[in-house]
């Protein structure tokens, strides 16, 4: 039985199908302040349940968990709910965790890399509040324009979604990197996949801005966020851009 122990990592880090009940469960959820809450405590329990964790992991469970990431890569592009997306890209990104710890036999540390891609995302939960508080809807196509009618907004919606995607500079960029990188040599197909996931991540965070903020802006007009609101937001980003660069060395 302890040999599988494991499995009820799969529904904090998720794997496919038990995947299915955290999104059940983010989706059902619509106050901002408790998905941001979620987004940081769900996968938690998961590491824990690895950290314990006395037998080693098959390494077929690297290429399961690569397809799930995939999986949800590719349902992030094809919505267009800003809420909903971020709750795929989470999937994706923390079923990562069982490509690093079996990887590394269980020495690699999973809460940077659980922290790089949950924080930007727990962020952006707050910001599908604030376009929901004034529209109704995170939907993109349905909400557009926002950069003509609220560029403060807007502007803390991009480097917060490049944050998201792992953009250079942030969190994300220097986990996904360094999961790359120790992988080339020993799992060259794990790899690419993970440079073709980080691609579809990309793809799909450009789209949604893309929809987002180009084009007219709508004839009902809400106010932008306040520059107090904004300079927190602000503070925030600069707190990711510090951690990124202080745990990738450069600050060292």
């Amino acid at each position: 039985m302890k040999s599988y122990i494991w499995v009820f990592a799969a529904l904090f880090l998720p794997l496919f199908p038990l995947s299915m009940v955290f999104n059940a469960v983010y989706q059902r959820i619509s106050m901002p302040f408790l998905r941001f809450i979620l987004l940081i405590i769900w996968p938690l329990p998961g590491i824990w349940i690895l950290q314990k964790l006395s037998a080693p992991l098959p390494e077929w469970l690297m290429y399961f968990a690569l397809a799930t990431a995939l999986l949800y890569a590719f349902r992030a592009v094809a919505v267009k709910e800003v809420g909903m997306w971020n709750g795929f890209l989470a999937t994706s990104a923390w079923s990562l965790c069982w490509i690093i710890f079996i990887a590394s036999n269980g020495d690699e540390e999973l809460s940077f890399h659980i922290l790089a891609f949950s924080l930007p995302l727990a962020l952006m939960s707050l910001l599908v509040g604030e376009i929901v508080h004034r529209y109704e809807s995170a939907y993109a196509g349905i909400v557009s324009g926002l950069a003509q009618s609220q560029p403060r907004l807007s502007g803390v919606i991009i480097i917060v979604m490049m944050a998201a995607i792992a953009s250079p500079l942030f969190p994300g960029f220097f986990s996904m990197l360094q999961i790359i990188t120790s992988l080339v040599m020993t799992y060259p197909v794990l790899a690419a996949g993970l440079l073709l996931l980080w691609l579809i991540w990309s793809w799909s965070g450009i789209r949604l801005i893309q929809e987002l903020l180009v084009g007219p802006a709508l004839p009902i007009q809400y106010r932008d966020i306040s520059r107090a609101r904004a300079m927190a937001y602000g503070v925030l980003i600069v707190l990711l851009l510090f951690s990124g660069l202080f745990l990738s060395g450069v600050l060292l």
